[in-house]
């Protein structure tokens, strides 16, 4: 083979040439090849499953993986409850379904489920609205859904200021927000509702008991829950196997007029608190209500309680918010948490 001159083209160079063309439109058909057939694979994605009403067999895998999450026809039950979808509709042409779904037990679950019906979410956030706007739409979900179902408690529905207390009767911190709300100044308990819900925890052995007798008491007024419920949190260190929270309260009331024992022992033989319970239960589960006291405050959770002065501090920052607005979203107080009331 002789040496090429410049300017020549040998035939080495010239099958090169050709083999690289090929290459390279065998590398565009590759790149060509592939495009298409993501694109195909993203248009099965996303229309595989259509925005429309959820499928029968869809529904009901759906109620059967909530009925399991909540384990709400769980053994310890008194009869079967049966969670069902009351309501599915699509999110603004997203295709998300917003999912009300009801306990069985007069509670009802607010759930969002992903366009392919494969994930459930307690909450879903629009990034193309401000947040403090979403966060007041937010709120004023949070509280219809506090408020949706009577519970005993004080102070008038329309009141300015409405707080609903998660709580457990062997919490300690719980007794002591108990004894910080009642000492309250008029002025603040005038413009003040509080409602209570129940929720005991797995670590405290008697709470659930304590809870059951004290809705029962619920039943008959809320002076009658207010009476026992102050009751047990004063013999909260008391509870013992052979000191339970129902022996407790019957033999406190047996010769008291305020609270009928004779209905304490029917709605506890007759187990009338269970669907109460499990509702306020459910209830905190799907708000995520981390342990007690929880404070809900118009809708918005409060956050860690150091002090009464604490409490009055933010009490009265939301009040005075709610004097100087006539809607009800919710104004941040920087000083809130960081100083107390002078």
């Amino acid at each position: 083979m002789g040496t090429a001159r410049r300017g020549s083209v040998t035939p080495e160079a010239i099958a090169c040439h050709q083999l690289h063309l090929k290459l390279r439109r065998t590398g565009i058909g590759l790149r060509l090849c592939a495009l298409f057939f993501i694109c195909c694979f993203t248009a099965v994605s996303y229309c595989a499953v259509p925005c429309g009403e959820l499928s029968e067999s869809a529904t009901k895998q759906i109620e059967n993986y909530i009925d399991q999450l909540y384990e709400i026809n769980s053994s310890s039950s008194a009869e079967v409850h049966h969670v069902h979808i009351e309501s599915s509709e699509t999110i603004n042409s997203i295709c998300y379904r917003r999912l009300r779904v009801a306990t069985g037990t007069g509670g009802t679950i607010v759930f969002f489920l992903s366009p392919d019906q494969r994930f459930l979410s307690i909450s879903l956030s629009d990034t193309t609205q401000s947040p403090l706007i979403a966060r007041a739409k937010e709120d004023s979900i949070v509280e219809s859904q506090l408020t949706k179902d009577l519970s005993p408690g004080s102070g008038e529905p329309s009141a300015p200021l409405r707080l609903v207390v998660f709580e457990d009767y062997q919490c300690p911190y719980c007794k002591r927000l108990d004894e910080w709300l009642k000492a309250l100044s008029p002025d603040l308990l005038i413009k003040i509702r509080i409602s209570y819900k129940n929720f005991p925890l797995a670590v405290h052995p008697f709470s659930s008991e304590a809870a059951a007798i004290s809705v029962c008491a619920g039943l008959q007024s809320s002076d009658a829950y207010g009476e026992v419920g102050r009751f047990l949190f004063s013999e909260q260190n008391k509870f013992g196997p052979e000191t339970l929270p129902t022996t407790s309260v019957i033999r406190h009331f047996a010769t008291s007029g305020s609270v009928s024992v004779a209905l304490l022992r029917s709605c506890l033989d007759n187990k009338e608190y269970l669907p109460i319970l499990t509702r306020d239960r459910l209830l905190a589960e799907s708000l995520k209500v981390p342990g007690t006291p929880t404070v809900f405050l118009n809708g918005r959770r409060m956050p860690h309680l150091s002090s009464s002065a604490d409490l009055i501090q933010q009490l009265r920052a939301r009040m005075e918010s709610s004097d100087q607005s006539a809607s009800n979203e919710y104004v941040p107080n920087p000083q809130v948490g960081r100083q107390e009331n002078k």
